[in-house]
């Protein structure tokens, strides 16, 4: 692993005070993250098999999401993640309790897709909450604009999640791009 104190980890002093999600000031440097790992042995990440087309698909029982359609995903009492298509960019916007998710400077967060697993969340024998990614269930993925009900299975630890339409075989295309994974215990409304 590579924790805090190791040189892809730098903290923004100005940031603590100033931001509206206070105190994270604490960021990642990629490159020397992946420079980090590599010199520690770890291989590169292989395909996982999700399967991306620019054309999105045209299932029967595609539900759409229409122009600036959302979706919000409730986390916790405290935390609802909130997403809007923004059409003239073709991308989902983030919000985390109704304030845009911002990267450096005024840029927003953009996704892609967005997918919602449904999976088990649990307080595990530590006593700390735990959530269960394995098996099969229901799930939704936003693309172009769209709603489309999915499932997911993950057989193993050491399976990527395999996303469907259902009742098909072929992986479901997602829209190439920034991909967001939420895993909610239960599926937005």
């Amino acid at each position: 692993p590579i924790t805090e104190g190791v040189p892809a980890f730098f903290r923004d002093d100005g940031r603590y005070a100033s931001h509206p999600f206070a105190p994270h000031d604490l960021f990642l440097t990629v490159d020397a993250a992946l420079d980090s790992v590599t010199e520690r042995g770890a291989r590169p990440l292989g395909d996982i098999g999700w399967e991306f087309d620019d054309e999105p698909p045209q299932p029967a029982g595609a539900e759409s999401a229409g122009a600036g359609g959302s979706l919000d995903i409730v986390m916790s009492p405290a935390s609802t993640t909130t997403w809007d298509y923004d059409p003239a960019d073709g991308v989902y916007r983030r919000e985390q309790n109704g304030q845009a998710t911002e990267v450096t400077g005024d840029a927003r967060i953009a996704a892609a897709n967005v997918v919602v697993l449904d999976v088990r969340h649990y307080v595990g024998a530590s006593g700390y909450p735990e959530t269960d990614v394995l098996g099969e269930g229901p799930g939704v993925v936003l693309r172009d604009g769209e709603r489309y009900r999915i499932t997911w299975s993950k057989p193993s630890a050491t399976d990527p999640f395999a996303l469907h339409l259902p009742g098909q075989a072929e992986p479901f295309p997602l829209k190439p791009g920034p991909t967001w994974i939420h895993l909610p215990d239960g599926l937005p409304g």
